[in-house]
């Protein structure tokens, strides 16, 4: 605080007698009233940011209450601080915000906060819309004063003040000017403290000892890594003499290692530190002086070889691991040549590692896939994108027996990014191809069981039950359709249906009903029926498979489709006295399940579908399409 007042009476008093009114010479009263007022609001203004920077730890939060205390003093409604931005020294970054949480930054020679800063003095200007550098910012600003904080002859920063009346920093000036220096003092202080606070936590978290010493090589500081390496506490440490933290064998060393750093070299080397039981720690040692002393960091070679010691045995355990593991592991070179092979491969291959080192991978290919040249291809994908997982491919045993196998290749690389060889695992997938093709072979059994016992069944229940609804008068176009949707939903399986009528006004397919596309399905809701999909299923007369919609070039809605996961489908035409008056899309994420749909009772049920929409076409204004013959 001393350091502070002595810099602003300081600068006051110089200010005074250059203009020959010090307290010495003649002045009036009123003169000596208004220095006085300046003075006591000085000594409050700088009591304030002394206590201030003397608790703060964090420079932001300083910065955000010291343009409190300027708030409060001098009534102005916006202040503000501006410093270089750490990140980009061309831009200048607010530290104190009009709303907390918001940031705000700008080029160094923008606005007058940048002239200030680029010409090192005070910008003073009574009217701001008149100044073409003027950043408009708050509508009610009139007037603008910015002051550039000098430390140590280099501007760190800038405190602008806006004020809504013209002329309103005339009275202030001066005084403004004065805390302005000592808020520039404050700041370099409170930075270095947060500096060192910041520093002081990293180096107490570092697993290394550190040990600060003065320039006779006795300690100032110690971390907690060091305190607990030779078991002594902070307090014991501080004083002792680096000579007296080593045993006797080491003190040569250091007595030679101490006169290199007074000669300003650094050093390295190896000591044994001597614990408070008496016992020794081998450590390494990295010294470094600067002007008032020597830091070190200290590590303890005892870790280092523990650490060795446990990659060794986490090495020898993933090694273990491959190559008891019961899937194929196998090292390939970068000339695509066997260089290690494990148990589970010479279980799935029948080879020794003694027979198949160093002959080529392509060795388990089949033939017709190394005419392909399948290997040369997942391998150099691997080598562009890093690694190949599961792809499902065949091999063959040493007996000739093709083996289904899924492989994945991870690329080796060395310490400059370059492939040089690959891992490559190959799981047996015979079980669960045999148990997949029985699980097929189960569920078509079940399929032909289900569709014995109850498809004359499910034809009636549903075709009266259309045709019901068809008759009830109450039941509007709407509620078929939606009932039609639905059934068709359950009965299939379907991941998807649509039902969409024919309207001959506009020749248009509008959607009716749907179950499962979601509501993204309705921009869709008219689509031309010349040219549709539809429109070559009613020419046949029957349903249309459609195996991939996606890149169908007649279907309308492929990005939809592609959204929804939908990747097949059948497309029914609705067909009544020769006549199309809609269609039904059946949709299936999955091809293969075009074949296990009952085609059958989708075209009886499509038929009984478009005599009950044709019972109630009429209140949907649509007419009917006239098949082509």
């Amino acid at each position: 605080m001393k350091a502070i007042f002595q810099r602003g009476h300081s600068a006051l008093n110089s200010k005074r007698h250059r203009s020959g009114t010090a307290f010495g010479s003649a002045a009036t009263i009123p003169e000596l009233q208004k220095r006085l007022t300046e003075n006591s609001i000085f000594i409050d203004v700088i009591s304030k940011i002394n206590a201030l920077m003397t608790t703060a730890t964090d420079f932001e939060e300083f910065c955000i209450e010291v343009t409190g205390v300027l708030k409060s003093t001098f009534r102005f409604k916006y202040i503000q601080i501006w410093i270089p931005d750490e990140q980009d020294t061309k831009m200048l970054r607010l530290v104190t915000p009009d709303e907390s949480g918001t940031t705000r930054r700008m080029l160094r020679t923008s606005g007058i906060v940048g002239r200030a800063i680029q010409n090192r003095k005070p910008e003073l200007q009574t009217n701001v819309h008149s100044d073409p550098d003027y950043i408009n910012v708050h509508a009610d600003t009139k007037s603008e004063l910015c002051i550039p904080f000098l430390c140590e002859n280099n501007v760190i920063g800038a405190i602008n003040i806006e004020a809504a009346s013209a002329n309103n920093f005339e009275k202030q000036k001066e005084i403004l000017q004065m805390i302005a220096d000592n808020i520039g003092y404050a700041m370099k202080v409170t930075m270095l403290r947060q500096t060192e606070l910041y520093f002081k936590a990293v180096v107490e978290q570092m697993n290394e000892g550190v040990w600060v010493g003065d320039k006779n090589e006795c300690t100032l500081y110690t971390n907690a890594a060091l305190q607990k390496m030779i078991g002594r506490s902070e307090k014991e440490l501080i004083g002792m003499s680096s000579f007296d933290l080593f045993d006797e064998n080491s003190k040569p060393i250091i007595e030679i290692e101490n006169k290199k750093r007074k000669r300003g070299e650094q050093s390295h080397y190896e000591a044994k530190l001597i614990t408070k039981e008496g016992g020794t720690v081998p450590v390494v040692l990295h010294a470094v002086p600067f002007e008032s002393g020597t830091m070190a960091t200290i590590t303890n070679l005892h870790e280092i070889q523990d650490a060795k010691e446990k990659l060794k045995n986490a090495e020898r355990y993933l090694a273990s691991i491959a190559q008891n593991c019961i899937d194929a592991i196998i090292g390939v070179d970068y000339n695509n040549t066997i260089c290690s092979w494990n148990l589970g491969a010479e279980r799935m291959y029948g080879y020794k590692a003694s027979e198949i080192i160093g002959e080529p991978v392509t060795k388990m290919v089949p033939r017709e896939l190394i005419e392909t040249d399948e290997s040369a291809k997942i391998l150099a994908e691997a080598k562009k994108r890093g690694f190949v997982r599961n792809f499902e491919t065949l091999r063959v045993h040493k007996n000739g027996k093709q083996i289904p196998v899924l492989v994945t290749i991870s690329a080796i690389k060395n310490d400059g990014g370059k492939v040089i060889g690959y891992s490559i695992l190959h799981k047996d997938i015979t079980a669960e191809k045999k148990w997949q093709f029985e699980l097929q072979g189960r569920f078509e059994k079940m399929q032909d069981a289900y569709r014995e016992m109850g498809l004359q069944r499910r034809h009636l229940d549903y075709i009266v039950e259309i045709l019901n609804l068809a008759l009830e008068g109450n039941r509007t176009i709407q509620q078929i359709g939606g009932f039609i949707v639905n059934a068709m939903a359950m009965i299939t399986k379907a991941d998807a249906v649509t039902l969409r009528l024919y309207n001959q006004k506009t020749a248009r397919l509008e959607l009716l009903a749907q179950n499962g596309v979601g509501e993204s399905w309705w921009g869709k809701k008219a689509i031309k029926f010349s040219g549709s999909i539809l429109e070559e299923a009613a020419a046949k007369g029957a349903p249309l498979k459609i195996l991939d919609i996606i890149n169908h070039p007649k279907y309308t809605s492929p990005a939809l489709a592609r959204k929804m996961n939908l990747r097949s489908a059948l497309v029914v035409p609705l067909i009544a006295k020769k006549s199309a008056i809609g269609s039904m899309t059946i949709y299936l994420s999955d091809e293969k399940n075009l074949s296990l749909l009952d085609n059958e009772f989708i075209e009886i049920f499509a038929r009984q579908t478009a005599l009950a929409i044709l019972a109630d076409v009429q209140c949907n204004n649509c007419t009917l399409k006239k098949v082509s013959p």
